[in-house]
């Protein structure tokens, strides 16, 4: 019960952090910028990969 307890929460997170990874910048590192930037193309992409990543792992623990 707690693992798919885990895997639940993992592809929950792993959506919302492909949906939307700006908040996932704004969480984390827009309060250590202090000019206030767009995060970068690059973190966009690797924030996407990883919500997709949370996303497998959270499916292979439901199942």
């Amino acid at each position: 019960m707690l693992i798919k307890g885990i895997g639940l929460l993992c592809l929950l997170l792993g959506v919302i952090t492909v949906m939307n990874p700006k908040v996932w910048w704004e969480f984390i590192e827009n309060r250590r910028n202090y000019r206030g930037e767009e995060p970068t193309a690059k973190w966009m992409r690797l924030t996407k990969i990883s919500g997709w990543v949370y996303v497998i792992v959270g499916l292979a623990l439901i199942l």
